[in-house]
């Protein structure tokens, strides 16, 4: 009876022990380069992706729809994803959303906190896919799903506000935090300027061209 009841023990622990058991997560793979104040990066599980763009603002300077539309033709080219943008219904349910307006449009008509500081802002939906070795270091990798921003019209040139809308577009990409290099589309502080240099370009396009996320 002992050696029975032993038995029955020792197997309840064995399951138990299997059930709540932490797997280590996947190595993605091995970065060349890395140019983010953070220690994450993403990219998109599909070959297609669109952006359905709102806009409140009725400046009609205001080079937001244009800018997005600018905006997917170098990503497109970094990712190797089809990256496309409307207005219709068609894109309705699209994975990507941009609201355009004023701070104070966005802040009454979206769920975003915008301040006089901001010219945009993205938020991404995401699930861990694993970890990226980079030199010493680990970085994690994320698998995104959606993501939603806004882009604020505060009378900007053409160029600034499309450098606002690749700078977004990047973000819902996967490229997160930022490059602490000024001429850097990526980096924090807004320009004029709406060529991705090598790093903007490099640092994001690695983990498409690795496999990581696109698989």
């Amino acid at each position: 009876m002992l050696k029975k009841t032993l038995s029955i023990l020792l197997s309840f622990l064995l399951i138990l022990f299997c059930s709540t058991k932490v797997f280590a997560a996947p190595n993605l793979g091995t970065l060349s380069c890395w140019y983010s104040d953070s220690d994450i990066i993403g990219g998109w599980d599909t070959s297609n992706v669109q952006i359905y763009k709102v806009q409140y603002s009725e400046n009609d300077s205001f080079y937001f729809s244009s800018g997005l539309a600018y905006a997917c033709i170098p990503w497109s080219n970094v990712t190797e994803i089809n990256i496309s943008s409307g207005t219709s219904s068609s894109y309705a349910s699209a994975p990507i959303v941009y609201y355009g307006g004023t701070m104070e449009q966005l802040n009454a008509l979206t769920d975003f906190t915008i301040s006089q500081l901001t010219n945009g802002i993205t938020t991404v939906n995401f699930s861990a896919e694993g970890y990226w070795s980079y030199g010493t270091e680990t970085k994690l990798g994320w698998v995104i799903t959606g993501a939603e921003g806004c882009i604020v019209d505060k009378d900007h040139s053409t160029n600034e506000v499309t450098n606002t809308c690749i700078h977004e577009l990047g973000h819902a990409l996967g490229w997160h935090g930022h490059s602490n290099v000024s001429s850097d589309i990526m980096s924090e502080y807004g320009s004029s300027n709406i060529l991705l240099t090598d790093r903007d370009k490099n640092h994001l396009s690695q983990v498409y061209s690795e496999g990581g996320n696109t698989q």
